[in-house]
């Protein structure tokens, strides 16, 4: 699913992302949800970064603007630690940094420091075989911008997991003295409800076109929900994945080589389970996320929080 919003992002909406594209693109989201319960949390009130509050678990630093959104992410952490152990015998390397983007939340950087950082985590997924990005990459992104708008534009940057050194973090967001500069790694990732807000947006730019037939608005109108809830679940596979990149990537136990087969093997069933999604009726699984327009508020279940005794400003 990331590839499509990539290309999209490169200015490749025309001809591409019809009413069949959009089809293909719901479909190619289905993916069986985590199941783990959400860590417990310590709030760290007056320790803020861009809008967002820092919910310190025992796995990472998350820094999210709601507890629901530090929650929903926090259970996906834990997730991919409990695969990755099981996977390997290795433990954590060291808590995460974890910068969560959810609907109408503030960009972590601008459009060009999102797409250098997006840049770092395929990089990193690759392992160094990523594909070389275009030298009128800014062309591009505002030929993007001038056929899907800006604010569908930067939501569909902002759904792509991404990461950059932890050095280059601490100076950019400047973490100082905040215990969250110790991490032993960054990541940024979104939430279901920017996914599902995202995947709104592109459906409404969609059926905006010219060439859309009424027939056409019929046909998809009804399945808006259903699309959008496939796009929440990919965004939650995303985020497993973003974290057992990590966590295979800092492993000191392994070579390159192994790091790449356990990250690919990890991908592997990742993509087995999306491929076993479109498969079943309906494109539906048994924890396929309840339809609901973008605009309505999550039900998460919020975190079990406690307000910390001390706070880093």
């Amino acid at each position: 699913m990331g590839q499509h919003y990539k290309e999209l992002a490169m200015g490749r909406w025309s001809g591409r992302y019809g009413i069949r594209g959009l089809v293909c693109l719901a479909a190619a989201a289905t993916v069986v949800a985590g199941c783990a319960a959400p860590p417990k949390a310590t709030v760290h009130a007056e320790d803020t970064l861009l809008g967002r509050r820092l919910y310190e678990t025992e796995q990472a630093y998350i820094y999210a603007s709601s507890e629901r959104a530090a929650a929903e992410v926090g259970r996906n952490v834990v997730t991919a630690i409990r695969d990755y152990q099981k996977a390997t015998g290795h433990p954590a390397v060291g808590k995460g940094l974890v910068i969560v983007t959810d609907k109408n939340d503030a960009a972590y950087a601008d459009r060009m420091g999102v797409m250098r950082m997006i840049r770092c985590y395929q990089d990193k997924e690759s392992f160094g075989a990523a594909a070389t990005w275009p030298a009128d990459l800014g062309q591009k992104l505002t030929k993007a911008e001038k056929e899907v708008g800006p604010e569908v534009l930067d939501q569909i940057l902002l759904i792509k997991c991404s990461t950059t050194d932890m050095a280059e973090a601490v100076r950019q967001w400047n973490l100082g003295n905040r215990p969250a500069a110790g991490a032993a790694w960054v990541l940024t990732m979104p939430t279901g409800d920017l996914a599902r807000q995202a995947i709104h947006g592109v459906m409404q730019k969609a059926m905006s076109q010219k060439d859309v037939t009424l027939a056409q608005k019929v046909l998809v109108v009804p399945l808006a929900g259903l699309i959008e809830a496939k796009a929440q679940q990919a965004a939650e596979a995303d985020r497993e994945v973003g974290v057992y990149l990590m966590l295979a990537w800092n492993d000191p136990a392994l070579d390159e080589e192994a790091k790449k087969a356990v990250f690919q093997k990890y991908g592997k069933r990742k993509g087995e389970a999306v491929a076993q999604g479109m498969s079943m009726p309906g494109g539906m699984n048994k924890r396929s996320a309840t339809s609901r327009p973008a605009s309505e508020p999550a039900n998460g279940e919020p975190t079990s929080s406690t307000p910390a005794t001390r706070t880093d400003s």
